[in-house]
């Protein structure tokens, strides 16, 4: 099994694609990716079944709100407003057109970052103070649970009223390499 040349192979292999070249790569880095694939298999794992993860965007939709009837006066005759509403389940999942640079994923190719809780992922979206955050609860994720191999959908459990959620499927999806 292969060994990192330094202490510091991935500092060495970071600064190449971010200031040489992120397409062409020389000799050492290909060692290192070489390396890094033939001692990934001790770092992998499974989560376990039921597992959930969460997902986070900065943003909302807006929905359709009846005005109650008892302040309908009050209001003018208003009968109707809109209101904030969490992005739907298909708009949180990353936007194919429009993957920008950020921490994860390199301009143009979309990532799906997920964290173990709500608190996490909210955070990592770096909200000001005030922000709309739309969070969603994903069911054993592709990729990540032992059961997925194509054979189950994930899903995405969204807020709606009373505290109650809705369980919407995203979709089938096959484990990579499985």
């Amino acid at each position: 099994m292969g060994e990192f040349q330094s202490w510091n192979e991935y500092g060495i292999f970071a600064d190449f694609v971010k200031r040489m070249s992120r397409y062409v790569l020389d000799e050492r880095s290909k060692e290192f990716l070489r390396v890094v694939q033939e001692t990934s298999a001790k770092r992998q794992t499974n989560l376990p079944e039921g597992s959930l993860l969460w997902r986070a965007q900065l943003g909302h939709d807006w929905c359709t709100k009846a005005v109650p009837g008892f302040m309908q006066e009050d209001l003018g005759g208003l009968t109707e407003y809109s209101a904030p509403h969490p992005y739907s389940e298909q708009r949180m999942r990353p936007l194919v057109d429009r993957a920008v640079e950020g921490r994860v994923n390199a301009k143009g190719i979309p990532c799906m970052y997920l964290a173990f809780d709500d608190k996490t992922a909210m955070s990592e979206v770096r909200p000001w103070i005030g922000s709309f955050v739309s969070a969603a609860k994903l069911e054993d994720p592709p990729g990540c649970s032992r059961r997925a191999g194509g054979k189950r959908p994930w899903s995405v459990r969204l807020p709606t009223g009373g505290g109650v959620d809705q369980n919407v499927p995203l979709g089938r999806k096959s484990c990579p390499g499985r």
